[in-house]
């Protein structure tokens, strides 16, 4: 691994630094006051061979002794009485670091050096956003890729070119996100939801990234992260009720623009969700929910296959065409037959965990569906089955639910294992009993 070597001077003593450090650096020089469990999560990652904490408390001391990181602490505030946690900033010599590895602008640098002594130590919500981004650092490390060197852009939003828009006359208007990570393929923004935020402004910000995706060339993903457990309301179900919030937000007309992706998620799931949209292999798993119809397709083909020594699985699209097919939300309508006389009819959905986009085609998807059964009491009532890639992705994803519109849940996980497995029968399914809590059905 490539090291940079600092030499001793008057005031400092020599060390050696790597690129993962200086890449350490960077992340603290964006986060201005980075935790010290943050960085030890980091360095035990990255650091080859691996380093014990004690270790890595050495190296942060001899960083705080020749200037580089300048050590802070809570005074025992946080934690309770006694305890305290440690945080640290750049030192004057950090900033020479990175300015002469060209790693900050000399305007960055210049700012930095005034302004760095006046820090304070982050808020919550701060430290959210600064575990979220070492986490997805983490990640990244593993696939031989630095979130925090080129080919990508990771800093806080408002250092992002795109994100200083015009709205009316003249009026500048705003929107900052709290972090942009840019690749060659899309800009992902992200949002830390610690819950403070009223829903109206969360709507305001909606109208604004519309406006900054129409202004751009490139795919804008934006991703809220609920992470509630800092604040006084917190724990999972807040956490879960606000995601579902969020994501009810958008109005059902709403017109999108087409590079534009909205995503919510909970803390717990943030991690995942945002290196989904980062990382290209990630994303090349994903790639066929792109196109619905094709999940839906290849979900069939393999219930078809685990159902052969049963009823078999179906669809209806070419058998029994009905207004619900007309439905751009609704990508084909397939059957159980439980027996001569028994079916059991699915409208089907492909889904991503937290996508808003989706979770609107569901919402509409409900509507038909509710009123389809409704004025049609004579036939079978037609259910809705969501699919998702993976059982986790359908675990932690929070839904709606109406009357009249029973919904099932799946994942082509579930049914790659039921099609390599025929003797078991159909796929999995999950019945959602509200939108928080789900149940294993029996109706297969």
């Amino acid at each position: 691994m490539a090291t940079k070597h600092l030499s001793a001077d008057s005031r400092y003593r020599g060390i050696v630094l790597t690129e993962r450090e200086l890449s350490l650096l960077y992340f603290i020089h964006e986060a201005k006051v980075l935790s010290s469990a943050n960085i030890h999560l980091y360095y035990e990652a990255v650091s080859d061979p691996v380093r014990t904490r004690r270790s890595i408390t050495k190296r942060l001391k001899k960083f705080t002794d020749a200037g580089v990181l300048v050590q802070m602490d809570d005074g025992g505030r946080g934690h309770g009485k006694g305890f305290k946690r440690y945080f640290y900033r750049l030192g004057m010599r950090g900033f020479d670091l990175l300015y002469d590895e060209k790693r900050i602008s000399q305007k960055e640098y210049q700012k930095g050096k005034l302004y760095s002594t006046t820090y304070k130590l982050p808020s919550a919500h701060n430290i959210a956003l600064s575990s979220l981004i070492t986490e997805l650092a983490i990640k990244l490390y593993f696939t031989d890729k630095d979130l925090f060197g080129k080919p990508i852009f990771s800093k806080r939003g408002e250092r992002h070119r795109l994100f200083l828009i015009e709205t009316g006359k003249g009026s500048p208007t705003q929107i900052v996100p709290d972090w942009v990570i840019e690749t060659d393929e899309r800009i992902v923004c992200v949002e830390m939801d610690t819950g403070t935020q009223p829903l109206n402004t969360l709507t305001s910000k909606f109208s604004r990234y519309r406006k900054v995706a129409e202004a751009g060339d490139k795919p804008i993903h934006v991703l809220f992260v609920c992470d509630n457990e800092r604040t006084e309301r917190g724990g999972p179900r807040y956490r879960e009720r606000r995601v579902g919030n969020i994501k009810e937000l958008m109005a059902l007309d709403v017109k999108w623009p087409k590079n534009l992706h909205i995503n919510v998620a909970g803390g717990e799931r943030g991690g995942e969700n945002l290196y989904r949209l980062v990382e290209e292999l990630a994303r090349e798993r994903l790639a066929i929910f792109e196109d619905p119809l094709a999940v839906a397709n290849h979900w069939l083909q393999l219930a078809s296959k685990a159902s052969k020594n049963h009823h078999p699985i179906e669809s209806l699209n070419k058998q029994e065409p009905t207004v619900l097919l007309h439905a751009q939300n609704i990508s084909m309508l397939v059957e159980v037959r439980k027996s001569a006389t028994y079916k059991v009819p699915f409208a089907v959905i492909p889904v991503m965990e937290g996508s808003v986009r989706d979770h609107q085609k569901v919402r509409k998807a409900m509507a038909q569906i509710s009123e389809w059964n409704r004025t049609n009491p004579w036939d079978e009532p037609i259910s809705l089955l969501l699919i998702y890639s993976d059982s986790l992705e359908m675990s932690f994803d929070v839904l709606g639910i109406a009357d009249d519109c029973p919904i099932y849940l799946t994942n082509l996980e579930y049914a790659e294992f039921a099609a390599e497995n025929p003797e078991d029968g159909y796929p999995p399914l999950q019945y959602v009993k509200t939108p928080y809590t789900r149940e294993v059905s029996t109706l297969l």
